[in-house]
This record gives structure tokens, C-alpha cells and sequence, in this order.
């Protein structure tokens, strides 16, 4: 209930301020000149489907690092840092860092990235 207030509040300051400051008599526009450059139509050598396959190879990987019946799964879970008695206490915790999709995304940059270069 107080944020409603305060939202209610903040509106009631907001747009008269607004209207004063940002809302001009004459409308705002970018100077009337030639010296903008011309727009052409470019053909790329580069076909469609090779522009896309990065996009659609990315989802297919993180698609199927996930489902449950293939050993893709397994494997990258495979691999796991732990962390035992952390700070002296009985706290501890693991990670699967080649299961996250970060670290998933970040190997197939660098392999884009070389590909494409």
C-alpha cells in the first residue's frame, strides 16, 4: 500500500515537471540538410542461412545438452567443483560448470568467432 502511495506521489511531481521542462512549444527535429549519406541497397556475399546458423546452432546445442535421454547430459554434468566446509562452517556447495549455459554459450563464441574471422 505505501508504494501505491508513493507511485501516486511521484506521478503528481513527475508530469507537471515534465510538461514544463521537456514538452517545447515548437516540435524538436534535426537540421534540414544534404549532407546525410545516401542509403543503397547492399547485397551481402554472405547466403541467408549462413548468417542465421549461428542462432540456430546455439539453440540446438542448449536444446540438447538438456534433454534426458541423450549422454550429453550426463557428461557435462559430469564434471563438478566442490566446495567443502566453506569459511570453517558446514556449509558447503558444488557446481557444474560446463553444464551452465554460460559456459556453454562462451565455447561456442570463441568457436563463431574463430569460424567466422
Amino acid at each position: 500500500f505505501p508504494s501505491m502511495i508513493g507511485g501516486l506521489i511521484g506521478l503528481a511531481i513527475v508530469i507537471p515537471a515534465a510538461k514544463r521542462i521537456f514538452i517545447t512549444e515548437e516540435p524538436w527535429d534535426f537540421k534540414k540538410t544534404d549532407a546525410h549519406e545516401q542509403v543503397t541497397n547492399v547485397q551481402s556475399d554472405m547466403p541467408l542461412l549462413l548468417a542465421w546458423m549461428p542462432y540456430i546452432l546455439v539453440a540446438l546445442i542448449l536444446v540438447l545438452t538438456r534433454l534426458q535421454n541423450l549422454p550429453l547430459k550426463a557428461w557435462l554434468r559430469s564434471v563438478k567443483l566442490q566446495f567443502n566446509n566453506i569459511l570453517g562452517t558446514n556449509i558447503s556447495t558444488s557446481i557444474e560448470p560446463l553444464y551452465l549455459p554460460g559456459t556453454i554459450l562462451l565455447l561456442y563464441n570463441i568457436f563463431v568467432a574463430s569460424f567466422y574471422a
